[in-house]
């Protein structure tokens, strides 16, 4: 089976062979024992976190489960649908889809937490069209079109772009817009300053482009899983309430009190602490934002091509909480329930597109 993030049930799946996970996996991919295997992980768990803030692919996740239920309670054998076929159509002038660019951004995040500087911008591309192959080519046609800025903004507006219901669209008006907007000069950029401090006024910017072409505002994927049938996931059901549980988590954190300076004073303190968590799903390569994503919104399984498994929610929540309590065995008990259902719904997914194909 080829290295993969399954939409429909969340689960990750790779290539290789079962090995003994360690903190290092996501927190430091090139420190693990085999970092080839944290790469794949890594790159897996960038689509995983992606498809939790982002409404479009929440919208081809429900899509795909849709199909799934209609098979199991009808015997439907419904045909891929059209947000599956916008995941693949091309856009805009040059052509790129959204696949393109989920891809790519995941390409661009598992190669910068290598720890790949940005400092040359001609020998950062020459190292990701190596390195990424065809992930690459959504970030190489960006650089092409806008120049030295667009490795800067381009994992930033990817985010943006992935929660709107036509990602390879919006992506080129975003693009054009944030770069409008901005006056970096020749300057040096540093990445976690962008990251740290633009975040807000890129999402702004992005958001009013919107706004110009009558949606009124981003397509978040909480909102999708909430008002649709993924609820009736219980993966998605999870990340759901995992996503409510962390933005509490946030709320009093400095990160917390930095973002509600720029929100008007009535703004909701739940409603910061998503934005910490958007964020933070946007920001991945920082540390910090990894640590926060690594330690409440891990992926729920990985699973190995000898059946085996990781259960990374479980690793790193005994890194962040060593003591083992009455509470933390019924949330234990929790995370491998989810890792189950996890491996179900694939089984039955599989099921479901065997007899699609008919063999």
């Amino acid at each position: 089976m080829p290295n993969r993030y399954q939409a429909v049930s969340g689960l990750i799946e790779i290539a290789d062979e079962w090995l003994l996970p360690n903190r290092y996996v996501l927190r430091a991919p090139v420190r693990f024992k085999e970092p080839s295997i944290a790469q794949s992980v890594l790159h897996e768990t960038v689509h995983y976190w992606q498809h939790i803030s982002s409404g479009f692919l929440a919208l081809l996740a429900e899509e795909e489960w849709n199909r799934l239920i209609a098979f199991e309670s009808e015997g439907e054998l419904r045909k891929p649908g059209p947000i599956r076929h916008r995941f693949v159509e091309e856009a805009g002038e040059y052509n790129l889809t959204a696949q393109d660019l989920h891809e790519a951004a995941a390409r661009y995040w598992e190669f910068m937490i290598q720890g790949n500087g940005i400092d040359d911008g001609i020998a950062f591309e020459e190292e990701m069209k190596k390195q990424g192959g065809a992930y690459a080519i959504f970030f190489t046609k960006s650089r092409a079109i806008y120049g030295d800025h667009a490795p800067i903004f381009f994992p930033m507006i990817s985010h943006l772009a992935l929660q709107t219901d036509h990602p390879a669209y919006y992506f080129d008006l975003f693009m054009e817009a944030v770069l409008n907007r901005f006056e970096l000069g020749h300057e040096p950029i540093i990445l976690e300053d962008l990251w740290q401090n633009h975040y807000t006024y890129i999402r702004t910017i992005c958001i009013r482009r919107l706004q110009e072409e009558g949606v009124p505002s981003l397509l978040m994927a909480g909102q999708v899983i909430k008002d649709g049938s993924l609820r009736e996931n219980v993966i998605y059901d999870w990340s759901f309430h995992r996503m409510n549980v962390t933005a509490e988590v946030a709320i009093g954190t400095d990160e917390f009190y930095s973002l509600k300076e720029k929100y008007p004073p009535e703004a909701p303190d739940f409603l910061i602490g998503l934005m910490v968590i958007d964020k933070a799903l946007a920001s991945p390569g920082s540390p910090l934002e990894r640590s926060l994503l690594i330690e409440w919104l891990s992926p729920p399984c990985v699973l190995f091509s000898n059946g085996e498994y990781w259960n990374l929610g479980e690793l790193y929540r005994r890194e962040l909480v060593p003591e083992v309590n009455e509470q933390e065995i019924g949330l234990s008990k929790e995370r491998e329930m989810i890792v189950k259902s996890c491996i179900d719904i694939k089984n039955r997914w599989a099921v479901f597109m065997q007899a699609l194909r008919g063999y």
